[in-house]
């Protein structure tokens, strides 16, 4: 079993990257740190590593080859769906530029819907930095931050600020939806 500390998560937005996670050959464990979000899709059991084509086992080297063959074959491919980190995804846009494939964005329906804000009322946006070292105030208009980044508090809001003498004395409103769980309280 190997041990790991401060593991980034590919799973938020938030730049968690404080989690310890143990590995045992295929199976992966948060030991420390970890979310709703981030625990279950780390442990994911891994069944079967097995490279197939039509649902034929094959070798590594001979499903690449065939995966290529498709590749250069195909007029317009689109490569999709990808859960990688900067280093495999850097890999994935060198193989959509030399194969002529579109990359598909896994949540291309929201990035959409923020296009369409932007095209619509224009759009001001924001590091989590500066949520972290200089909010007084947060307003939450319509979401519930704790769904998709359940340790958004924790890392940005109830922690100690740069330009803030007291971060305890934040003020947080929701406007339209409430908080899910507690984390939104100090």
């Amino acid at each position: 079993m190997i041990e790991i500390t401060e593991v980034p998560s590919p799973f938020c937005g938030l730049g968690t990257d404080d989690l310890s996670i143990s590995v045992n050959g295929l199976t992966v464990k948060v030991t420390a740190n970890g979310c709703a979000v981030n625990t279950p899709l780390f442990e994911q059991p891994v069944i079967d590593t097995s490279p197939r084509i039509c649902g034929v086992t094959v070798s590594l080297t001979e499903a690449a080859q065939h995966a290529a063959d498709l590749l250069k074959q195909a007029n317009q491919p689109v490569i999709a769906g990808c859960a990688t980190d900067v280093n495999g995804m850097r890999a994935l846009l060198a193989l959509a530029d030399a194969s002529g494939a579109v990359v598909d964005n896994i949540n291309f329906t929201r990035t959409r819907n923020n296009f369409l804000a932007l095209q619509d009322s224009g759009w001001m946006t924001t590091t989590l930095a500066e949520v972290k070292n200089r909010c007084d105030l947060l307003l939450v208009v319509g979401c519930d931050i704790e769904k998709f980044a359940p340790r958004f508090f924790e890392r940005y809001l109830w922690t100690d600020a740069m330009f803030l003498s007291d971060s305890a004395k934040r003020k947080l409103v929701y406007l339209g939806a409430a908080p899910s769980e507690m984390a939104a309280k100090k």
